[in-house]
């Protein structure tokens, strides 16, 4: 099986890559989207902490821990890009969320639930299993892990969803995980999002009516 590396000199490269994005847009030059001006400046880059997130970090201290030891880097343990998902989730309103992820007890979604708007999480950790839910009205999806021989399942899967989805969705992808990290320019290609948000540990893919397109490189 393909060993991937999550090298230092490419971390460092994608960082400096990002931060010299920051540098050029910091104050929104180059992003004419409203719709993309005000994630990236009001949600993304949004420092204030909500009430929730002391009590989340509180209560999954233990299973933060865990994951850092025994699964880093296929799994996001980290309590800022779990808080950058519930703002987006939040801004989003996300009711309908598919969470893929071959660990079951994903840190995620304690923290889409808190949001209160989330009315069903559906987690998927097996794409070759019978997949019984309904494929219409996603909100949001969420690429945290899949296994690498489940890789054409899941093109097939997410070109199927934006069938019924392509209204108004939002795929999120923890470029964190070599395995999901490798694919994203290659779903780019398959998928067309209208919208596509680099950022230092995901990758946003999004659809919407009567937006701007564009690509950007986004350092928060």
């Amino acid at each position: 099986m393909k060993q991937y590396k999550n090298t230092l000199l490419f971390k460092s490269y994608r960082l400096l890559k990002q931060f010299r994005s920051f540098l050029l847009h910091r104050r929104g030059d180059g992003v004419h989207s409203p719709y993309a001006f005000h994630l990236i400046t009001k949600i993304i880059r949004n420092p204030h902490p909500y009430d929730c997130f002391r009590r989340l970090r509180s209560e999954l201290d233990k299973k933060i821990k865990y994951i850092k030891q025994k699964l880093h880097p296929h799994i996001i343990y980290q309590t800022y890009t779990a808080e950058l998902i519930f703002r987006l989730s939040s801004h989003h309103r996300a009711r309908r969320v598919l969470l893929l992820s071959s660990y079951v007890d994903s840190i995620l979604k304690p923290y889409l639930q808190a949001t209160g708007k989330v009315k069903e999480i559906i987690e998927l950790d097996d794409l070759n299993a019978q997949l019984n839910f309904n494929k219409k009205e996603l909100s949001m999806i969420i690429i945290e892990d899949f296994q690498e021989k489940n890789l054409e399942q899941l093109k097939n899967l997410l070109a199927e969803l934006l069938k019924y989805n392509s209204k108004d969705l939002m795929i999120i992808f923890n470029t964190e995980n070599p395995l999901v990290r490798s694919q994203v320019k290659a779903l780019d290609n398959i998928l067309s999002p209208q919208i596509r948000f680099s950022l230092q540990r995901l990758e946003l893919f999004v659809w919407r009516h009567h937006t701007t397109p564009g690509r950007y490189n986004v350092f928060a």
